[in-house]
């Protein structure tokens, strides 16, 4: 009986990990919205750009942009839904690891596995886990990382981060969508270029947009 009652016990509590893997690594669906294809252009200007970091205020479309520019430019998708909880980086590598079970030809445990011996050198752990991850993506391809401003700026998370957009090969980028703009750890890879920005500015609608919003939702507006 003993055993039967831990079953039942740990069924539920395996329910809930899978359901909590499916709300942070399903990408959200894009239904009528507009193609901000000015901000596409300025997100493919730079060649060598691995890193593409969209910063603004609630409400003014990063998650949208960053989900229509995936669709628009046809990239294969890994999404991840970033919260308080991935503040701890073995969080954070287990949802991930669950989201790379997406990818094509993918296979979970040839991840490299955090244990707590991983954490006295996680810089070097975070290298090789997204070398891996990163290889078997397909290009054209983006891993996003959405709401990243939900853990602190200078905890653990952002220095698995910087360690990770050094393995972003030929092909493959991350999106970061955040409150905050990139902290001054991740200044050199705007210095080369690899890291493109968009802030609130770049995020205000346009005329022309405003017009194609109010297109969509079958009104007219005036000059």
């Amino acid at each position: 009986m003993g055993g039967h009652d831990s079953m039942a016990e740990s069924l539920p509590a395996e329910m809930a990990g899978r359901s909590v893997a499916f709300a942070k690594t399903t990408r959200p669906a894009v239904g009528a919205i507009v193609h901000r294809e000015r901000l596409f252009l300025r997100l493919d200007a730079a060649p060598g750009r691995t890193v593409t970091w969209i910063s603004g205020p609630p409400g003014s479309g990063k998650t949208s942009l960053a989900a229509s520019y995936a669709e628009a430019r046809r990239l294969r998708c890994l999404w991840y839904q970033v919260d308080a909880d991935d503040a701890d980086v073995a969080t954070f590598f287990h949802y991930l690891g669950h989201a790379a079970r997406k990818l094509e030809g993918a296979r979970l445990k040839e991840l490299p596995a955090f244990t707590p011996d991983t954490g006295a050198d996680v810089a070097s752990f975070s290298r090789r886990f997204f070398r891996q991850l990163l290889s078997r993506a397909k290009p054209p391809f983006a891993l996003v990382l959405d709401n990243l401003h939900t853990v602190p700026a200078g905890g653990a998370l952002h220095l698995v981060l910087e360690s990770a957009f050094s393995q972003i090969p030929k092909g493959c980028c991350v999106i970061v969508t955040s409150r905050a703009d990139p902290p001054a750890a991740f200044a050199r890879l705007r210095v080369t270029g690899e890291m493109v920005c968009l802030g609130a500015e770049d995020l205000r609608v346009d005329p022309a947009e405003l017009a194609e919003i109010a297109k969509l939702r079958g009104q007219t507006l005036a000059p």
